[in-house]
C-alpha cells in the first residue's frame, strides 16, 4: 500500500513546487520505505469521472505525473 504526503509548497522559477513523500507499506501495513521527491511540479493529470447516484462510496482513481529535481530513499524498518 502507498501513502502520499505533500509538504509545504513554495514558489520557484518554475512556478509553485512542493516536496512529496511517498510511503510504502508491506502486507501487515508496516511502513517499509519513504521516497522523498524534492521540488515537484505536476506535468499531467488524467481525467476524472464522478457519479452522484452511486449507492456505495466511489473511489477516485487518477494518474498524475510530476517533474522533480531530486529524490531520496529511506528504509524505515
Amino acid at each position: 500500500q502507498i501513502y502520499p504526503i505533500y509538504h509545504k509548497s513554495k514558489m520557484s522559477g518554475e512556478g509553485l513546487t512542493s516536496d512529496i513523500s511517498l510511503l510504502v507499506a508491506n502486507s501487515t501495513k508496516t511502513l517499509t520505505f519513504e521516497f522523498l521527491f524534492k521540488d515537484c511540479l505536476p506535468t499531467s493529470l488524467s481525467g476524472m469521472t464522478f457519479a452522484s447516484t452511486a449507492q456505495t462510496v466511489p473511489y477516485l482513481d487518477v494518474t498524475c505525473s510530476f517533474r522533480y529535481s531530486s529524490y531520496d530513499v529511506r528504509v524505515l524498518t
